[in-house]
């Protein structure tokens, strides 16, 4: 069997990291996979995988969009490709032909209109109004939609009952390295309550920081800080830190923008409590990583936080300051409490693992 494996879009984050943990771990069949210059030398390499050139296709975004048009059919054609697999959940605009096609669903904002609303009218709105058009046509088509959460199933199945092709839930996986005792990271002296993903409008970090003068004010030893890990989208970033001023927070809740991704386990692992409040995912990896680091959680009650944490973490609305502020005093006085929900964390992470990830995966692949 020859299966495609299209990777050209994973330029960033989750999308390069389950490339890299997928292809730990290659079946029995001729793999021919596409890959950004990025990830060449970091994905693992097997003698059953062929790595295609994709020189013209990386100039640019229209580049890739005629490589993956004009280009790929020939190629998948002539190569006598059985599966064609697009991690990234969009389709070439033509219709591929002689092949079983395979999509994965990452990206919810297309299909959460009530989030994409919060960005102001221009062009990310519009992006993802496209990207919804883009990908609800390639559901439609798909032989297989891969989907990493119950709840992002529900919801298509909702949006597109037209829908034929098959489907299976394939959770992502977790990497041992958040399992493994970590040295506590060196910019942090005193104990901290951290909040690991980018500042961007449905994450709430803006609610987050009210949380944390709610808490102060009903708290006054307060003596944690609010830690706020990831970059930034730059209007939101303004925003939060507008918020942190007009709050007199500054010195009580910190940003770091620049911290490596091989270095948030140790965030993680020694913060007295983790929060998580997005309010749009669709199997969100930080919440895995924060499962696995045997430490209290209080998530967003959005979907799909719920399935994936289960009673491993507390709820919250993210978008109401007094219900955060509320747990946080429930929780952050009470050693015995914060242990306990350490343990059921780190024993519902083990629900998760790329090892049965990328068997599911592959097995899926190998059965169309």
């Amino acid at each position: 069997m020859k299966i495609f494996v299209n990777g050209l879009s994973a330029l960033l984050g989750g999308g390069q990291t389950y490339l890299i943990h997928l292809f730990q771990e290659v079946p029995l069949a001729e793999i021919h996979l596409a890959l950004p210059e990025s990830l060449r030398q970091v994905v693992p390499t097997h003698p059953n995988v062929r790595l295609v050139p994709t020189d013209f296709a990386q100039k640019s975004s229209l580049h890739r969009l005629l490589w993956e048009n004009f280009y790929l059919p020939r190629y998948l054609r002539a190569q006598g490709i059985d599966v064609y697999y697009q991690p990234s959940g969009t389709l070439p605009w033509r219709r591929l032909r002689g092949q079983r096609v395979a999509i994965a669903f990452r990206n919810m904002l297309p299909f959460a209109p009530q989030e994409s609303q919060r960005f102001n009218l221009g062009w990310r709105r519009l992006r993802y109004w496209l990207l919804r058009q883009f990908l609800g046509r390639a559901f439609v088509r798909a032989d297989l939609v891969i989907f990493i959460s119950h709840y992002a199933k529900r919801v298509i199945d909702q949006a597109l009952p037209q829908r034929s092709g098959r489907s299976q839930v394939i959770y992502h996986g977790l990497a041992a390295d958040f399992r493994n005792p970590t040295a506590r990271p060196e910019p942090l002296s005193g104990e901290y309550v951290l909040y690991v993903s980018i500042l961007n409008f449905y994450k709430a970090q803006v609610e987050v920081v009210r949380s944390w003068a709610l808490l102060r004010k009903a708290r006054p030893h307060t003596r944690e800080k609010l830690v706020l890990v990831g970059p930034e989208i730059r209007r939101y970033g303004d925003l939060v830190r507008k918020e942190i001023a007009n709050l007199g927070l500054e010195g009580e809740v910190i940003l770091m923008p620049k911290v490596a991704y091989t270095a948030l386990a140790g965030f993680y692992q020694h913060a007295k409590i983790n929060l998580f409040a997005s309010s749009c995912e669709n199997c969100p990896n930080i919440l895995l990583e924060q499962l696995a680091a045997g430490r209290a959680i209080l998530s967003s009650n959005f979907e799909p936080m719920p399935e994936i944490a289960g009673s491993g973490a507390l709820y919250f609305d993210p978008y109401n300051p007094e219900d955060l502020c509320r747990l946080i005093l429930n929780t952050i006085d009470d050693p015995q409490k914060l242990a306990k929900m350490g343990t059921e964390a780190q024993t519902r992470s083990r629900n998760f693992s790329w090892q049965k990830s990328r068997h599911e995966t592959w097995s899926a692949l190998l059965g169309l």
